[in-house]
C-alpha cells in the first residue's frame, strides 16, 4: 500500500514538474522584438507629444515635460502622471469640412464649401498650420515609447487636421481660378506627406499617412478633372514608404511584453485573483504563447512586399492553426489568448497596396483607363461606376480605397 502511495504521489510530483515546463523562444522571436527597439531621441516625436500646447507655451517643451514623465510611470505604475489640461489645449479643427475623401459626400461637400468657409479655418487654426510646417521640417520622427499596450499615441489628430488646412486652402485657391495655385499646394502636400509616411514606426501613424496620401490624391484628381489640366505622374511608393515591418515589430513587441508579464501571474483568470503561480504556470506557457504568435507576424511582416496579384493570391490561401495537439493541452489560456488577440493584419497591408494602385490609376488620368488590368487580378479590368474608377481587391472596401473620383 506504502509503494502505491508512493509512486501516486511521485507520478503527481513529475505531472507538477512537466506542466512547470515551457518551451524555448523561437530565434526569430528575439530578432522580432530587437528590430522593435526604441530610438534614442528624436525631436519630432517630443514635439508632436505636445503639439497641443497652448499658442503661448514651446510644443516641444511640453512633449519633453509629458514624455519624462510617462518614463517614471513605465517604471513605477504608481506614479500619477499630470497630463497636459484640456483647457489650455489648442483647439482642435473640427465641422463639415474636416472630412476624409473616403467618407460619403465629403467630396461634395469640399467643392461645394463657400469662399468665407473655406477661409475662416486657416486664419483661426494659424498656429496649428505653422506647428504643422515646424514638425515636417524636423524629419526625425521615432517613437521614444516602449511598445506596451498602455502606451501613450502621439497627438496623430492633430496634424491630421493640419493636413486638412492644407487641403482647405488648395480648394480655396482652385475657387479662385488659380488652378495651379491648387496643384502645386496639393502635390507639396503629397511629397511632405510621403516623407512623413517614411517616418512613421507604428501602424496607427502609418495608417494615418496613407489615408491622408489617398485624401490628397482624391483632391488633385477631382481639380485635375474639373479643370481639364495635366498633371505630371506620380511616382508609385518605395519601398521605405510600403514597408510595415517595424510597425509589425512593435506590435509584436507589445504583444511578447504582455505575454511574458502574464506567467505566473495571480490574476491571470480574474482581476483580483489569487492563483498560486506553479497553477497559473501549469495552464499558462509564456514561451509557448509568444512561439504561436512569430509565425503569423513574420508572414504578414513580409506581405507588403508582394506585388498586387501575389498579395491577394497570399490573402486568400487558407493558412490554418499549426499549433500542435501537445502545445493546446500543455498550454490551454495561451492558446485561447493567442486566438483572441490576434488580429488579421492583412487588411493594414492592402491599405498600404490599395494606395499604390491608386497612384497607378492617377497616372492614367490623362491618358484614359481603356488598357488598364487589374493589378490583383491580371484577367479583369476596371470597375466604374458613378464617377468612381476601382480595382475590385482581395478586400471588400466601402471606402473605396483602391479607387478614384473622376467627378463629384
Amino acid at each position: 500500500m506504502k509503494k502505491a502511495v508512493f509512486f501516486i504521489l511521485l507520478l503527481l510530483a513529475m505531472l507538477v514538474f512537466a506542466s512547470q515546463l515551457d518551451d524555448k523562444l523561437d530565434p526569430e522571436v528575439i530578432r522580432l522584438v530587437n528590430k522593435a527597439n526604441t530610438a534614442a531621441e528624436s525631436d519630432a516625436y517630443l514635439y508632436l507629444l505636445g503639439i497641443t500646447a497652448n499658442e503661448s507655451e514651446d510644443p516641444a517643451e511640453v512633449g519633453r515635460r509629458l514624455f519624462e514623465q510617462y518614463q517614471i510611470h513605465e517604471n513605477d505604475s504608481t506614479h500619477e502622471i499630470i497630463e497636459y489640461p484640456e483647457s489650455k489645449k489648442l483647439p482642435l479643427p473640427n465641422g463639415e469640412l474636416f472630412c476624409m475623401s473616403s467618407k460619403e459626400g465629403c467630396l461634395e461637400r469640399l467643392f461645394a464649401a463657400t469662399y468665407d468657409e473655406l477661409k475662416a479655418p486657416l486664419s483661426k487654426h494659424a498656429v496649428l498650420l505653422a506647428r504643422r510646417g515646424t514638425l515636417h521640417s524636423l524629419g526625425d520622427f521615432a517613437t521614444l515609447a516602449k511598445p506596451d499596450i498602455a502606451e501613450r499615441i502621439p497627438e496623430h489628430n492633430y496634424m491630421a487636421r493640419a493636413e486638412m488646412l492644407v487641403s482647405l486652402s488648395a480648394i480655396y485657391a482652385y475657387k479662385q481660378g488659380d488652378t495651379e495655385g491648387a496643384v502645386k499646394t496639393l502635390l507639396s502636400q503629397l511629397s511632405e506627406l510621403r516623407s512623413s509616411l517614411e517616418q512613421q514606426d507604428t501602424l496607427i501613424g502609418r495608417m494615418i499617412y496613407i489615408a491622408l496620401l489617398s485624401h490628397t490624391l482624391d483632391l488633385l484628381t477631382i481639380i485635375a478633372s474639373k479643370a481639364q489640366v495635366e498633371i505630371v505622374k506620380i511616382p508609385g511608393l518605395n519601398e521605405s514608404e510600403k514597408s510595415l515591418s517595424v510597425a509589425f515589430a512593435r506590435e509584436f513587441a507589445m504583444a511578447y511584453y504582455l505575454y511574458t508579464a502574464l506567467d505566473r501571474h495571480p490574476e491571470i483568470f480574474e482581476t483580483g485573483g489569487d492563483l498560486p503561480s506553479w497553477i497559473a504556470r501549469a495552464f499558462y506557457k509564456p514561451n509557448m504563447t509568444i512561439n504561436a504568435a512569430v509565425q503569423p507576424f513574420m508572414r504578414f511582416i513580409h506581405l507588403d512586399s508582394l506585388s498586387p496579384s501575389a498579395f491577394a493570391a497570399e490573402v486568400e490561401a487558407s493558412h490554418e492553426n499549426t499549433e500542435s495537439l501537445s502545445a493546446k493541452i500543455r498550454n490551454p489560456t495561451g492558446t485561447i489568448l493567442h486566438r483572441i488577440a490576434m488580429p488579421n493584419f492583412g487588411t493594414y497591408s492592402a491599405k498600404v497596396i490599395d494606395l499604390d494602385t491608386k497612384i497607378m490609376l492617377f497616372n492614367h488620368l490623362t491618358e484614359g483607363f481603356a488598357h488598364i488590368k487589374n493589378p490583383y487580378y491580371p484577367n479583369e479590368g476596371l470597375e466604374v461606376n458613378d464617377g468612381k474608377v476601382c480595382f475590385r481587391g482581395p478586400f471588400e472596401r466601402e471606402q473605396f480605397q483602391q479607387c478614384i473620383r473622376t467627378k463629384i
